[in-house]
C-alpha cells in the first residue's frame, strides 16, 4: 500500500501530465496533433504583442522562436507529435 505522500506524488504527477497536455493542445493552433514551427512563432507572437503592443520586431520574435523550436524541438523545423513537446 503507498503512503498518503506517495498517494499525493502521484496525484501531482498526473495533474502535471494533463496540464502538459493541454499546453501542447493549446499550441496545436489548427489542431492537426502536431506542433508545427509556424504555430510556435504565431502564438508567441500574440503573446508579445499582448504584452508590449501591436509595434513589436516581428522579424526577432521570428528568429528567435525558430531558434527555439529548432534547438528544443527538431533541427530541420519540422512537426513534432506530443512525446517530442513532451520530452
Amino acid at each position: 500500500p503507498l503512503t498518503k505522500a506517495q498517494l499525493r506524488q502521484q496525484e501531482l504527477i498526473q495533474n502535471i501530465e494533463a496540464m502538459i497536455k493541454e499546453l501542447f493542445r493549446l499550441h496545436d493552433l489548427n489542431q492537426n496533433g502536431v506542433l508545427e514551427e509556424i504555430e510556435l512563432i504565431k502564438l508567441n507572437e500574440k503573446i508579445a504583442m499582448l504584452h508590449f503592443g501591436s509595434d513589436i520586431d516581428k522579424q526577432a520574435n521570428r528568429e528567435k522562436f525558430t531558434k527555439v523550436f529548432r534547438t528544443e524541438l527538431d533541427p530541420h523545423g519540422r512537426p513534432v507529435k506530443f512525446p517530442a513537446f513532451r520530452s
